[in-house]
């Protein structure tokens, strides 16, 4: 029942009572849209592989899962890659993104740090020509 006292229609692919915030599906769901098996599902999870969130008796994956799932399912079935290398691959996968994430921090700080610098530049540059009396001059020129 919702606050109105009506019925709720059943949702099978969404869980909006989740404490994730992140749209979630059903392993039955997404075994049956990436024809395979829930067990195949589970075995992923026994390895490490996915987290599957657990709401009552209901397993559900995140898309970040299902991404995985497919890329499992990928390395195995095309490329004939064993448990133990897509183990690796995943973990590559996972330090590629975590380097990616750090690089993109310092990238950002990095800016941060050169506007400041630029800013801190141009207020100096603008004091000194001040004193000497050119300030009036710049500004006329900025304003044109």
């Amino acid at each position: 029942m919702n606050s109105f006292g009506k019925k709720s229609p059943l949702k099978t692919d969404l869980v909006e009572d989740s404490p994730m915030l992140k749209p979630v599906i059903t392993i039955t769901t997404a075994a049956r849209r990436l024809g395979i098996s829930t067990r195949t599902i589970r075995t992923y999870e026994e390895e490490g592989f996915i987290v599957l969130e657990r709401t009552g008796y209901r397993c559900f994956l995140r898309p970040e899962d299902v991404e995985i799932v497919v890329l499992i399912e990928r390395l195995k079935n095309d490329l004939g890659i064993n448990r133990a290398g897509i183990g690796v691959v995943l973990e590559m996968r996972r330090k590629m993104r975590e380097l990616q994430d750090q690089l993109n921090r310092w990238e950002a700080e990095f800016e941060e740090q050169l506007e400041r610098a630029v800013g801190e530049q141009r207020r100096e540059m603008e004091r000194s020509l001040t004193r000497l009396g050119v300030r009036s001059l710049l500004v006329q020129k900025e304003r044109e």
